[in-house]
């Protein structure tokens, strides 16, 4: 290989390794948002207690309370064990409940 095309290997080379940098390092950015968002999904059908999901929704306990009264899904462990609910559950009677606010909404 000639002086000439090493050279310009070279170039090639670091160029390469430049325009690459930033690629790698959306990669990166991407998976890290994917593991989160994969995360975010197991939470999904995870049991939660009223004050873990009035947390998980900007709410209070009172208007869980609430949305139950309105028919909101929940579940009982055993009887008289504490009622849980499942926030993909919760979600999707929201969305098909949309009239129904949040206690806080109606002051």
């Amino acid at each position: 290989m000639s002086p000439l095309e090493q050279a310009i290997e070279e170039i090639a080379i670091k160029l390469f390794n430049e325009m690459k940098k930033p690629i790698d390092e959306e990669f990166a950015s991407l998976k890290e948002e994917i593991r989160m968002l994969n995360k975010e999904l197991a939470t999904l059908d995870k049991p939660l207690k009223a004050k873990e999901l009035a947390e998980k929704l900007s709410v209070s306990t009172v208007t869980v309370h609430y949305w139950v009264k309105k028919g909101c899904p929940r579940h009982i462990k055993s009887e008289g064990g504490n009622p849980y609910y499942i926030l993909r559950e919760v979600l999707n009677w929201r969305t098909n409940n949309s009239q129904i606010k949040s206690i806080e909404s109606c002051k």
